[in-house]
């Protein structure tokens, strides 16, 4: 099936200017006959043509008539601040004008509104999805989970993020209803659509060993090992692999993680094979259940790097990984971290909006502490660090980059230029010749680069779960700050 869309502008007197999709369908050749369907996009104002939204963003954004105006200015949006401005910005003024919005008109939108192009088109509606979900306007994200499923050109393609929302939104309409009720059945349906289709994504997106890891354990599955808890094995994962449980129940097992411990390994190291480099994903598989819908591993729905010790979430069930991604995605999530870096930093508080990899970046932090060595000249700060947004690396470009005083022992990002206008050694690993305290320079050491850095999860709250926990200060953190 041949299918042609064409945009057509209709203006008249008596009405505010307005705009229609027409959809020509071909059947394709040996056929004569063409049928040409017409929608509206919104269905309110009783059929008329409606009127444009007035306005989308408070003294930015002016009155739109078409569909290539409001593409502009939803590019516009998503560029500067990415799928956070066109969830807090530009849907709820959106709303304010329509309350109905169809799901077709909204994946026409955000293609012209990208160009076109599959993966920021696919950006902006996860954005719209979550925006929407969190003005308890809950059918558009299932809708459009359906409406990408039914595109046979596959214009935008689904993830994982697709379907978390739109389960997401499914799982509080269901809260929000009535049992009895007709939509019921629906949303239930639609959840367990997302739930098929993230599992069917990551066993595509996984290599022949993870899919058939994945299937064997779905097959295997029982009543008692999803009712398992890491709990009744917290002595052994202590023990063994210096992990503390924080918070569990059915549905998740949030931990304190060691530094020195990778989340999950891409590639199985040679330490690995030995059982050397045990990873925070196989360490909790020899006592509980973990999800399956995520490609790369088992459970993992955020991660923290080798070097960072603290707070993480593992999901146990499918349900709860696909919960968790919208919280994550939505901001919902809160986290907060410790980091001692090198330097003073002057403002006691303050905002860091730093671009990362092209992405808005943004984290708020406050000055804990600041230690002047008696014996060294070397001056320390330790902060406290809130991050908004959730970018690779951000705590650490935003301590070395925004601050200007990086992380104690980071590889990457440490040290800092010795003169302001020198080149940046990002990934520069050699730290000898920096003048750092004793008791840090005792922990580089005794641990391999990248393995042990002054960065630690504090704290992390999600309050769709009950969640509201604190990891402790690793000991060796505590003694190397004692001694500064």
């Amino acid at each position: 099936m041949n299918i042609r869309t064409a945009r057509i502008s209709y203006r008249k007197k008596s009405l505010s200017s307005c705009w229609f999709l027409g959809y020509a369908i071909s059947r394709g050749p040996g056929f004569s006959q063409h049928k040409c369907l017409f929608s509206w996009a919104f269905t309110s104002h009783g059929g008329n043509a409606f009127p444009a939204p007035k306005r989308l963003q408070k003294d930015t954004i002016s009155t739109s008539s078409n569909i290539n105006e409001l593409a502009r200015i939803l590019r516009e949006v998503h560029e500067r601040s990415s799928t956070d401005g066109v969830m807090k910005d530009f849907v709820p003024e959106l709303l304010a004008q329509h309350s109905k919005l169809d799901s077709d008109w909204i994946i026409e939108l955000a293609l012209e509104a990208g160009k076109f192009q599959s993966g920021v088109a696919s950006s902006i509606l996860h954005g719209v999805m979550a925006g929407t979900t969190s003005q308890q306007q809950y059918q558009l994200a299932p809708q459009l989970f359906q409406s990408l499923c039914r595109d046979n050109q596959q214009r935008v393609s689904i993830d994982l993020v697709t379907c978390a929302l739109a389960f997401n939104s499914c799982q509080l309409a269901l809260k929000s209803i009535d049992k009895v009720s007709k939509n019921n059945s629906y949303f239930s349906a639609v959840s367990e659509s997302c739930l098929e289709a993230a599992f069917k994504l990551a066993k595509k997106g996984g290599g022949s060993a993870q899919r058939k890891a994945m299937s064997q354990a779905k097959r295997a599955k029982t009543k008692a090992q999803v009712n398992a808890r890491a709990t009744e094995s917290k002595n052994i994962l202590k023990e063994k692999y210096d992990l503390e449980i924080l918070y569990e129940d059915d549905q998740v097992v949030c931990l304190n993680k060691p530094a020195g411990m990778v989340c999950y390994h891409n590639r199985q190291t040679t330490k690995g094979k030995r059982g050397e480099d045990t990873s925070l994903e196989n360490a909790l598989l020899s006592v509980v259940t973990l999800s399956l819908v995520n490609q790369d591993a088992r459970g993992i729905v955020h991660r923290i790097d080798r070097g960072t010790s603290g707070c993480i979430v593992m999901a146990k069930t499918d349900e709860a990984h696909l919960m968790l991604v919208a919280e994550f995605f939505s901001r919902r999530a809160k986290k907060s971290y410790l980091a001692l870096v090198d330097g003073a930093v002057q403002e006691k508080k303050g905002v860091l909006d730093l671009p990362i990899g092209g992405q808005p970046s943004r984290s708020m932090y406050e000055v804990k502490q600041i230690y002047k060595g008696s014996s060294h000249p070397t001056t320390s700060t330790l902060v406290e660090v809130f991050t908004e947004t959730g970018r690779k690396h951000q705590v650490r470009i935003h301590c070395a980059q925004g601050l200007g005083c990086p992380i104690y022992l980071d590889n990457l990002y440490y040290p800092k230029p010795a003169i302001k206008d020198s080149k940046k050694r990002t990934g520069d690993h050699n730290t000898d010749k920096l003048l750092i305290p004793r008791s840090i320079d005792t922990v580089k050491a005794a641990h391999e680069p990248g393995h042990r850095f002054f960065l630690h999860a504090s704290k992390l709250q999600i309050p769709a779960f009950g969640i509201d926990i604190e990891a402790p200060l690793p000991s060796w953190w505590r003694e190397a700050i004692d001694h500064l």
